[in-house]
């Protein structure tokens, strides 16, 4: 796959201002960090509900550009703030969504594009990138990622060392003494997507079934009505090539008089005829 193709898979920026947009969920696509810089400046100013579920991360790699794979990541590094030219998701949508008091996510990931600039390496080994939970506790990248953008205390390393994630400029440290308290582990339904829409409620996803509210997407009889469509289109074929299968053997026999039939026999028809003609010509 070349680089433009995998470029032109993920979903473009959004191209306008929502001026009152509250809430955004995406599902099953690859994003680039430019489109969640658009969307956090676009509409962070309102948004309060954001939901990612199945989302990747696309990041390339390659001579002078990423190779410790530490310069796109949805959470960032602890105790480290960011580059100008860092990407780490997590602090970003914390600092363009105030208002944001709704974050859930699951199975997120990354969409990796090596270069073939990238210099090779001795023991060549998939990057690191922030899937390993510095706390040791085993959380997710997606359960991380919602405490982090919601602003949640860190617990401490193994060690006892405090973990904290920074914003990317010093101006913003006031977010820092803004953080709501840890008093107990989160439930699975306050940070997992698939877990609150399944066991409470899912009122999100409504357009998937009725983009107008109206009528649905789709119904029972779709499938059906295609396969009909499919059945017939075949039947007809096959007739088409029986009748041209006896015009060739009569041919043969009567030394190649009379005219192509009428469709009659076969019940094929003009349109059988028409293709037969087709047919012939081309040969």
């Amino acid at each position: 796959m070349t680089l433009d193709e995998w470029r032109a898979r993920a979903l473009p920026p959004p191209p306008v201002t929502l001026t009152f947009l509250t809430a955004l969920e995406l599902k099953r696509v690859e994003i680039t960090p430019l489109f969640l810089r658009c969307a956090a400046r676009n509409f962070g100013v309102t948004l309060r509900e954001l939901y990612l579920n199945e989302v990747y991360l696309k990041v390339e790699q390659g001579q002078s550009l990423n190779e410790d794979s530490r310069q796109i990541l949805w959470i960032g590094l602890p105790n480290q703030r960011p580059g100008l030219h860092d990407d780490w998701m997590a602090m970003i949508i914390r600092d363009s969504c105030p208002k944001l008091e709704i974050c859930r996510a699951s199975f997120l990931g990354y969409d990796l594009y090596t270069r073939d600039d990238l210099p090779p390496s001795p023991a060549p080994s998939p990057p690191d990138f922030d899937f390993v939970d510095p706390c040791g506790l085993g959380r997710s990248i997606a359960q991380r990622f919602v405490e982090v953008a919601l602003g949640y205390h860190q617990p401490p390393q193994a060690d006892g060392s405090p973990v904290c994630y920074l914003p990317a400029l010093e101006s913003n440290d006031h977010l820092l003494t803004q953080m709501r308290p840890r008093t107990r582990a989160l439930r699975v339904t306050e940070y997992d997507v698939n877990a609150y829409q399944t066991a409470i409620r899912n009122d999100t996803s409504s357009w998937q079934r009725s983009i107008d509210g109206v009528f649905p997407n789709c119904n029972s009889g779709t499938l059906e009505e295609l396969h009909y469509i499919a059945e017939t289109a075949c039947q007809g074929m096959n007739e088409i090539q029986r009748q041209r299968n006896e015009h060739l053997g009569q041919g043969e026999e009567g030394g190649g008089g009379g005219e192509i039939g009428d469709g009659a026999n076969g019940g094929g028809g003009n349109l059988a005829e028409n293709l037969l003609n087709l047919n012939f010509a081309e040969e």
